[in-house]
């Protein structure tokens, strides 16, 4: 059995200790790039909540009842 493992240890190969250094190395534009991201969706939910608010003052009538016919009356008379 330590044959096996023995033979398994050497197939395996590591990467050079140059590139596991520069995966852990600090990227300086990334705090930038997440603020820049939260301040896009930021002005987007307003953009789309003053869009809905001003569909709802200017333009929405809540007097205008829905068309309905008589089939679709529910057995009420009109």
């Amino acid at each position: 059995m330590n044959s096996k493992v023995g033979s398994l240890e050497e197939k395996v190969k590591l990467p050079p200790t140059e590139t596991i250094s520069r995966c852990y190395q600090p990227q300086g534009n990334r705090k930038v790039i997440r603020i820049l991201t939260v301040a896009v969706y930021v002005l987007c939910v307003s953009l789309a909540a003053i869009m809905l608010s001003l569909y709802y003052i200017f333009i929405w009538d809540p007097t205008i009842r829905p068309f309905v016919t008589k089939g679709n009356s529910c057995g009420k008379r009109l």
